[in-house]
């Protein structure tokens, strides 16, 4: 199994899960898909075992009531991903980790808060909370929906790093800010350009008093509070960031918010584009939470052994020619194989 590395971080979790758990990964990983016909036929290839047995044992895994997406599993997941990417040096405890936060849905079933790490042109999910979509009006509280998620992530986040959280205008107001400040989080948030505020000369609507780039100190008028506002503008759009960071230029702080629409390329991923999530005809809210969790998991390992290899390959290709083309020869001929074997009846 490509993924021994996982069972010692899992090991807080029930071993009959977590070795399933990381099982269903591995297929997830080898057909990039979340449809349960590629994950049954990828497990029959993994363990041997025929199709109707492995879709039995899948079917009987969701619905096993121990395989639950809390906290504790949570934090199994997210150590690991911590764990490969430090020893990448892609986070580092002396410099702030940047967590991107957005909303996405699954068509009009569920509503999906989620936070991501960037990680090259890519990000990787590293929690998520869910809510049924609402129907009716009033059924939704999206002030309660923030506030659970803000506790929650930074309640399964390691404490031996900080963090600064960066969002779209959607989350621009003065009740996510506080929450963030209040659970420990510095934060980067685009703000809408008709804000009132308060500079040392002037006060007005935020595009009307901030003409020019830069980095200025401003009272927000109807939140009775003072933060930095950035301005910055290029090709012809301009963004007006927020911040409590207290260092930093304007192109600085804009290219930290620049990578957060790495997480729609995430969504894509998952959705549309990667693993067809969208395409799933799983309904029930359990079993779409294990689904989509297993779907991030593989999205994420995916992505970090993409950059490694990426980077790695080249370099090792320059010392070792021969071997590193022999390793992506028997690398292609074992796929080749692999989809002859599935595609193809075997003769006696």
């Amino acid at each position: 199994m490509i993924l021994d590395f996982f069972k010692n971080n899992f090991a807080r979790i029930d071993k009959f899960v977590s070795k399933g758990v990381l099982q269903i990964v591995e297929a997830m990983m080898r057909c990039s898909s979340s449809n349960t016909s590629d994950i049954i036929r990828e497990l029959s290839l993994l363990n041997g075992n025929s199709f109707k047995s492995n879709d039995m044992w899948l079917y009987r895994f969701f619905s096993n009531k121990k395989f639950q997406i809390d906290d504790n599993f949570w934090r199994c997941y997210i150590k690991s991903i911590f764990q490969i990417l430090s020893e990448q040096e892609e986070i580092k405890k002396d410099e702030k980790v940047v967590v991107n936060i957005d909303f996405t849905s699954d068509r009009d079933d569920f509503l999906i808060l989620c936070a991501s790490l960037m990680l090259g042109d890519n990000a990787i999910p590293i929690y998520f909370s869910m809510r049924k979509y609402p129907k009716q009006k009033n059924q939704y509280d999206q002030k309660k929906m923030e506030l659970a998620f803000i506790r929650a992530l930074r309640h399964i986040l390691s404490d031996s790093y900080q963090y600064i959280l960066v969002a779209d205008r959607g989350f621009g107001n003065d009740r996510f800010i506080q929450n963030c400040l209040d659970n420990g989080f510095d934060f980067m948030i685009r703000l809408e350009p008709n804000m009132r505020i308060k500079t040392k000369e002037n006060q007005g609507i935020a595009e009307k008093v901030l003409t020019e780039d830069g980095v200025y100190s401003c009272h927000i008028e109807s939140w009775k509070k003072a933060y930095k506002i950035i301005r910055h503008s290029k090709d012809a759009k301009v963004w007006y960031l927020i911040t409590n960071l207290c260092s930093g230029s304007s192109s600085q702080y804009a290219e930290v918010y620049a990578k957060r629409f790495r997480i729609e390329k995430l969504f894509q991923n998952l959705k549309s584009s990667g693993f067809e999530i969208e395409k799933s005809k799983i309904k029930k809210y359990d079993r779409f939470k294990r689904i989509l969790f297993l779907s991030c998991f593989a999205h994420s390992i995916l992505v970090l052994l993409g950059k490694f290899i990426n980077e790695k390959i080249p370099e090792i290709k320059k010392k070792l020619p021969i071997s590193t083309n022999l390793l992506i020869a028997s690398s292609s001929l074992e796929k080749s194989l692999s989809n002859d074997t599935q595609n193809k009846p075997i003769k006696p």
